[in-house]
Formats: structure tokens, C-alpha cells, sequence
């Protein structure tokens, strides 16, 4: 789904993606990119996306030396098009939920605008997504209460305790 979505994001040139500094995306692909005097091995599969780099002169010397992206700059770009597909999509949501749209429209809607045609008859996967992080949000809230609640309790309990030693004393 994120390769869909990146494709969403970024122009196609027979099967790169030419990334451009125009969104946080990009710039933050940029940003990652490495240069070297000579070339790097990289493990290309087919789960790879490839990218075609701006020409820019934020980054000149992308041109003029190899490109390439580290397995731990990897994991990043990943998880920052994760989260940034996530707060997409809550917003959309929340969006077209204002508006009164059903749910099912609402992740249709998401999916045709966003072009995210192999998910058009799986509905329930943007369904279970939402869903997990409506169950990640409510446990935070629980658990930021529980602290809350125990901290409190801790500062009654030493108010009482400070209250019971005055009143024996006078």
C-alpha cells in the first residue's frame, strides 16, 4: 500500500519515482540521499522503489559524485512515509466524516484520490488501520489518566498525611 501511495506522491518515470523537494516527502528523501567517490553496493529486489533525484541547488554534488541510501536511512524513509500516509489518511478521514459521509465513502474516497487502485476492493485493511490506532490512541489516553489519577492520589495522600500531623500538634 505505501509503494502505491509513494506513487501517489511522486511522478513515474518508467518505474522510478522522480521525487521533488516540493513536499516534506521528498525533501526528506533528500535529505537521507548519500554520496560517495565510488560506487555502493545495493541490494535491489523487486520490493525496491527507484528515484529519480531533483536537480537542485540545494544538493549539487547529488550530480556530480554515486548516490545511494544506507539500510538504516531506509527503514526511516520507510517509517516516514508510513507515518506521514497515517496523518493523510486520519485527516481525510476525519474530513470526510464532517462532512457526513459514511465510512466505506469516506476510504473510497481516500483510495480513488488517491490513487490507490490495488486497494479499491480492500476497504478493510484502511478499516483495521484506523481502527488499530484508535486502539493505540485510547490505551496513551488510559494510560496518561492512570498516571494522572496516581500522581493525585499521591499528592492527597501526603495533603491528608500533612493535615492528620497539624491537627495533633495543636
Amino acid at each position: 500500500m505505501l509503494r502505491d501511495y509513494l506513487k501517489s506522491l511522486f511522478e513515474n518515470d518508467g518505474g522510478a519515482l522522480k521525487i521533488d523537494r516540493t513536499t516534506d516527502v521528498g525533501k526528506f528523501i533528500c535529505s537521507l540521499t548519500k554520496v560517495s567517490d565510488i560506487p555502493q553496493s545495493q541490494d535491489l529486489t523487486d520490493e525496491c522503489v527507484q528515484f529519480i533525484l531533483p536537480v537542485t541547488s540545494h544538493l549539487p554534488e547529488l550530480f556530480r559524485k554515486f548516490n545511494y541510501l544506507d539500510p538504516n536511512d531506509q527503514k526511516r524513509i520507510e517509517d516516514y512515509i508510513a507515518s506521514y500516509f497515517n496523518l493523510d489518511f486520519g485527516m481525510f478521514y476525519l474530513y470526510g466524516k464532517q462532512l457526513g459521509y459514511q465510512e466505506k465513502e469516506v476510504i473510497l474516497n481516500f483510495i480513488i484520490d488517491r490513487k490507490l487502485d490495488s486497494q479499491i476492493g480492500d476497504v478493510e485493511t484502511l478499516k483495521k488501520r484506523k481502527y488499530r490506532e484508535y486502539e493505540k490512541n485510547t490505551k496513551k489516553i488510559h494510560h496518561r489518566l492512570q498516571m494522572r489519577a496516581h500522581t493525585m492520589r499521591k499528592a492527597f495522600v501526603k495533603a491528608f498525611a500533612d493535615f492528620n500531623s497539624l491537627s495533633y500538634e495543636s
